[in-house]
């Protein structure tokens, strides 16, 4: 794959002097905090506002989130950065992106610019305080994303103006999107031009994290429309329900996903050619209209049951 190699003279210097000063047992504690920029805590964070709390709330930050992650997906794209470890001897891979792979593949660890890392949590975390407007909240945030920009540095994986990046594109997606979200009523006329211009990203794109976010977009996007016309479920504040639809729809979402990943073989899968790409961005996009608009027609069996249980 194609990559490049530009930075600032202080960015491999800060780096190095950081990884060589704080210690193994606060380089370790410190870079953990990249945890709350990863998939698992989007995911868990999203899927919880949307089943559970209130989907009102699930929606706006959705639409933030997966928009911040596919930008910062086509940027590194456009810019093909190299990370840090990989063109300076002194600094050090602490937390590789791909466990399983060699810490030099770069088609396994990806590019460096822009953090999504750091896009992520802020676009999360920022996009939940923007909806309530809760100072709290905000102070959460911003501690968060200082915390997650400052591991993604210590960990050796992304030069500062990675992370810098990686917030304004969260920042501007908050501002604007957020805007426009409560400007648009009639969220069609919101989602197709969204879906149409990120999807531009399929003329230059290789990565596997752009086409596995546009598919979670398209599957959002058209579940939230089929189901604020036919479903219309009710949020809930009980607790035995709010773990059954948790804990149930995680379990379909898992299995599912590896149900639909049956029909390929692991080797085209991972190819990384075009058509494996899209048929990646395919299954996500079926994956999440399920679980966005169909799943949540067994919450009203899920409520009888907790009544009972009540």
């Amino acid at each position: 794959m194609e990559a490049n190699t530009f930075y600032f003279d202080w960015e491999p210097k800060l780096m190095i002097w950081l990884q060589s000063h704080l210690g193994n047992f606060w380089t370790t504690v410190l870079g953990s905090f990249s945890f709350f920029g990863e998939e698992l805590v989007i995911v868990a964070v999203l899927v919880f506002l949307y089943w559970c709390y209130d989907k009102k709330t699930g929606r706006f930050v959705a639409l933030n989130v997966l928009t911040s992650i596919i930008t910062g997906s086509c940027l590194k794209n456009v810019f093909l950065r190299l990370r840090p470890y990989m063109v300076h001897d002194g600094i050090k891979c602490l937390k590789p992106v791909d466990k399983t792979a060699d810490v030099g593949d770069i088609v396994a660890q990806g590019y460096s610019f822009p953090s999504l890392h750091s896009g992520n949590s802020l676009s999360l975390f920022g996009s939940v305080a923007a909806f309530f407007r809760k100072k709290a909240m905000w102070i959460f945030t911003f501690a968060v994303a200082l915390l997650v920009g400052f591991s993604r540095v210590i960990v050796g994986n992304h030069y500062p103006t990675d992370v810098f990046v990686g917030w304004l594109i969260a920042i501007v997606t908050i501002s604007l999107l957020g805007w426009i979200q409560k400007k648009v009523k009639n969220k069609v006329y919101l989602y197709i031009p969204l879906c149409v211009i990120l999807l531009s990203g399929f003329f230059f794109c290789r990565t596997s994290d752009y086409f596995s976010s546009m598919g979670l977009l398209i599957g959002f996007c058209v579940g939230d429309i089929v189901e604020r016309r036919f479903v219309r479920f009710e949020n809930t504040r009980n607790v035995p329900n709010m773990i059954l639809r948790f804990g149930v729809g995680v379990a379909a979402f898992l299995g599912l996903n590896i149900l639909f990943k049956l029909p390929f073989g692991e080797e085209f899968l991972a190819s990384g050619t075009l058509l494996s790409l899209t048929v990646r961005t395919v299954r996500y996009t079926v994956l999440i209209f399920i679980m966005t608009a169909v799943y949540p027609l067994s919450f009203r069996y899920f409520d009888k049951i907790t009544k009972k249980k009540k």
